[in-house]
């Protein structure tokens, strides 16, 4: 506390109830286990003994601040939890009112803005960021780190799929008594999707458990759209393959 208006070699006195003056000023601890509203008395004696009315503050004590939780926004991957995704906008919580959120990228230099990044792949790749808040106090909390797997970029090649058996007379006819495919070309986790097209109005789809190379498709028609394999008297014609990296991220065909 600062007082002032205090004549010459006044004795300056404090008390937090009103009643037991001491010349010592209050102290409080600065790990949060004495904050809270604060009622502080002051007085002072002048040389001549004589005591003179008190005068009062009364303020909020915060010392510390909680570190924020942050998260993707949007977690695009094929869980929600992976930390991959397209998205690399972030979702911070836990804040105090008012407080000001600060993000890093380096965990010393922080910044009120979010660290965005392009979307045409140039700054795809692992991405770790610091968020720390600063309440109305002043008081700057620890930090809180997310570290994410960048991916905004389609795939660069389309897959090769092809039947794995063709039973015809050629082997390259496209006309076979077994109909499961081969797809290849593939990146590193990525699922492939294979979708009937539509005939006079009705989606046909795979045979569930349909084998690609370890993929199974079991819900070929997720998504009604016009897609691969069209299954009419054991003839196959192989239109397109629809490819995702984790969730969706491009149409391709072949």
């Amino acid at each position: 506390l600062s007082v002032t208006g205090l004549e010459t070699d006044a004795t300056v006195e404090y008390s937090v109830d009103g009643t037991n003056y001491s010349s010592t000023a209050p102290t409080y601890a600065n790990d949060g286990t004495e904050d809270g509203e604060k009622t502080v008395y002051v007085r002072q004696l002048d040389v001549a003994g004589n005591a003179s009315a008190a005068a009062s503050i009364t303020f909020t004590l915060d010392t510390t601040a909680a570190a924020p939780t942050v998260a993707l926004s949007n977690d695009t991957g094929s869980s929600d939890t992976d930390s991959i995704s397209s998205d690399g906008s972030l979702s911070v919580t836990g804040l105090e009112t008012d407080a000001t959120v600060e993000y890093s990228v380096d965990g010393t230099s922080y910044s009120s803005t979010a660290p965005t990044y392009a979307n045409d792949g140039t700054e795809d790749g692992e991405k770790t960021v610091y968020v720390r808040q600063t309440d109305k106090a002043g008081n700057v909390s620890g930090s809180t780190s997310i570290t994410f797997t960048l991916d905004t970029s389609a795939p660069n090649d389309a897959p090769t799929v092809a039947l794995s058996n063709d039973t015809g007379s050629s082997d390259s006819d496209s006309i076979t008594s077994d109909g499961s495919l081969s797809v290849t070309g593939l990146e590193t986790d990525a699922t492939v999707g294979i979708f009937g097209p539509s005939t006079a109005g009705v989606v046909i789809s795979p045979a569930t458990g349909l084998n690609l190379n370890g993929f199974n498709v079991n819900n070929a028609s997720a998504v009604p759209e016009p897609g691969s394999v069209l299954a009419l008297a054991g003839v196959f014609a192989v239109g397109g393959v629809r490819r995702w990296r984790k969730k969706k991220v491009a149409d391709v065909s072949v």
